[in-house]
């Protein structure tokens, strides 16, 4: 599990397969695996708000 390092609160996780994100929702930050991608990482952390829209369109599951 993941703790929010500024919240202290879980952070959660999201995978597509190949990137795994743990997020958390009080403040925004977030950790990140990019199996090797660092486009994605890049492109998560000049446009955040792009995480939150795979999340909705399922593109990243939760992970359990």
């Amino acid at each position: 599990m993941f703790i929010c390092e500024k919240c202290d609160i879980r952070k959660y996780g999201y995978t597509d397969g190949i990137h795994k994100i743990y997020l958390c929702f009080k403040c925004g930050s977030f950790d990140g695996m990019s199996g090797g991608d660092a486009n994605f990482i890049r492109e998560i952390t000049e446009n955040p708000t792009s995480l939150l829209t795979m999340i909705k369109e399922k593109h990243f599951k939760s992970i359990n």
